[in-house]
């Protein structure tokens, strides 16, 4: 579907010049698919709503992306289109996390689930749901993600959904990352990967390669390390032959080649394959231009590391003056402060270790400040989710004493009518005995008298 909607575009865009020489000025593509909008039906017009929101997503418009997205469910609602509807309604859920919406993201979320169920469309249940936990993430409300995604698996082992099982266990392996739980992060990357491997749709196993590789340089696993990248390269590679078939644009999966190149060379390097680290970092480098500075980032921490180990400090140095200068303009506090880590690590390896005091002396306290804020954090979280479990448990005790209540005076007014009743029946039984005594008397009278009358018989 999405394949010929691409062609549909260019059809439009072409079309479109038309209205140009009759309207004033320059207009977007996105106006010129509007004016058509009147002359479609069907299919066609479906396919060009879809168009309207895929380009309202670079234009960083909320509103206008939103109103794209509701005018597309209309359409596909009105021509019983489940499948075009179900896009919709996951692409709105996405434009509400990307712009951190994430109270319209919560309060969407239950009727979209509901409606996903409904038509058993279950990728987009599942993914759809793990946007709260990952805005959850975000908010750095790691606990409440963690109860979320748990509740994810759960639902997805009931029904028996394998992609269900998958995201979720990839989902909980980046929520036990964050708190630093690297055995459980481990383990519940694993399992995604175990899971998501054998989906049709790749592109969640690729994140979940890519969470688990930070784990393993993160435990100084580098024998998994270069086993893992070997496969993820491999997932990679077929995911690009897939690219190739649709005619899709496979420079889409530069970042994730990058970031792959990336891990495999911090395997080669921390087992002392210098040669072969630096060859992966040049492809790195490569797939690098024209990217966000974060990424470029990412690169430099690396290349740090590997001049390091060459023993090459001041190609090190220079790489890391860099890595600092980008993470203060992108105001990247966390980055910042392992960067300057990294600096004074490599001051002491170069030999100068008195600079790298100086510059301990400086971090400590930035470390200090922000892992206390960090913890703050947690411990307030903490503190909500136990006054959210007190008040259900609270709720579910008045509950208990409710129905408790009203047992006892259902079986009270039982008791009553059983006591009513019964002393109605011995009042009746005891009116019954004494007519039957009165009539009993009154009888032997009669007898007695009408003996008194005849002679008695000898």
């Amino acid at each position: 579907m999405h394949f010929r909607r691409i062609y549909l575009t260019i059809s439009l865009f072409f079309l479109s010049i038309l209205l140009l020489y009759a309207g004033k000025g320059r207009i977007s593509t996105s106006d010129s698919i509007r004016r058509l909008l009147p002359r479609l039906s069907g299919q066609q017009k479906l396919d060009a709503l879809c168009n309207l929101g895929e380009m309202a997503l670079n234009q960083n418009d909320s509103i206008y992306e939103l109103r794209c997205w509701d005018e597309y469910i209309a359409e596909a609602r009105r021509q019983q289109d489940i499948e075009d509807e179900a896009f919709a309604r996951k692409s709105k859920l996405t434009c509400y996390y990307n712009y951190n919406m994430y109270d319209e993201l919560q309060a969407s979320l239950p009727g979209e689930l509901n409606f996903f169920a409904k038509h058993k469309i279950w990728e987009n249940y599942y993914s759809s749901w793990c946007l709260l936990v990952d805005s959850y993430v975000y908010s750095s409300k790691f606990q409440t993600a963690l109860r979320e995604v748990k509740n994810i698996y759960a639902d997805a082992s009931v029904r028996g959904n394998r992609y269900g099982l998958g995201i979720a266990s990839y989902g909980m392996g980046t929520v036990y990352q964050h708190l630093q739980n690297t055995d459980e992060s481990s383990k519940a990357y694993e399992k995604a990967i175990k899971f998501l491997s054998k989906e049709d749709n790749i592109t969640d196993l690729l994140y979940a390669y890519e969470g688990y590789s930070e784990v393993l340089d993160g435990v100084g696993d580098y024998k998994r390390l270069n086993t893992i990248t070997a496969d993820w390269k491999n997932a990679i590679d077929k995911y690009k032959r897939y690219f190739e078939i649709k005619g899709n644009d496979i420079s889409l999966l530069n970042p994730v080649y990058r970031y792959c190149y990336l891990a495999m060379a911090i395997a080669a390097m921390e087992t002392g394959k210098l040669n072969s680290a630096g060859r992966l970092l040049q492809e790195a480098e490569k797939l690098t231009e024209g990217s966000p500075s974060i990424a470029r980032v990412s690169l430099l921490r690396e290349k740090g590391r590997y001049y390091e180990l060459k023993k090459e400090y001041d190609k090190a140095l220079a790489c890391n003056d860099e890595r600092i200068r980008l993470d203060q303009s992108m105001k990247n506090s966390l980055g910042l402060l392992d960067a300057k880590q990294q600096r004074a690590r490599f001051l002491m390896s170069a030999g100068r270790p008195a600079e790298a005091a100086l510059l301990y002396q400086k971090i400590l306290p930035e470390r200090d400040s922000l892992l206390t804020a960090q913890t703050a954090s947690q411990l307030n979280e903490l503190n909500t989710l136990y006054k959210v479990d007190e008040l259900t448990f609270e709720k579910k005790l008045a509950t208990n004493y409710l129905y408790a209540a009203m047992v006892c005076i259902a079986f009270l007014t039982t008791t009553i009518a059983i006591y009513f009743v019964y002393t109605h029946r011995l009042r009746r039984k005891t009116e019954c005995c004494m007519i039957l005594s009165y009539n009993h008397k009154k009888c032997r009278m009669i007898l007695t008298f009408l003996m008194s009358k005849f002679p008695k018989i000898n």
